[in-house]
């Protein structure tokens, strides 16, 4: 589990619970703490959008915005990813847990 500690050289670093280390997002390597010089292995990923995604998982929960979180970040469109944060919804906007 990583958790955020922060920004090295504008590069965002976390912090793993297990060991300590710490790794820079960029390159992938942790700059110190016990595993210092080692190299996370990057796993494959999907990047698309919300249409086709739901097109291939139909059954997906997506989060739904909490109430006034887009009017503090006003520069993010309607439809942008990243403003669907804050609690747990099915496809049809349901709330689904908390």
């Amino acid at each position: 589990m990583l958790d955020n500690a922060g920004v090295v050289g504008g590069n965002e670093v976390f912090k793993d619970r297990e060991t300590g280390s710490r790794w820079q997002q960029s390159s992938l390597k942790a700059i110190s703490g016990p595993l210092q010089g080692e190299r996370l292995e990057l796993y494959p990923f999907l990047l698309t959008d919300w249409h086709e995604w739901h097109r291939l998982h139909p059954d997906t929960s997506v989060l739904k915005p909490l109430p006034g979180y887009a009017e503090r970040i006003p520069k993010m469109k309607r439809n942008d990813p990243a403003r669907i944060v804050g609690r747990w919804a099915d496809a049809a906007g349901h709330a689904a847990g908390g």
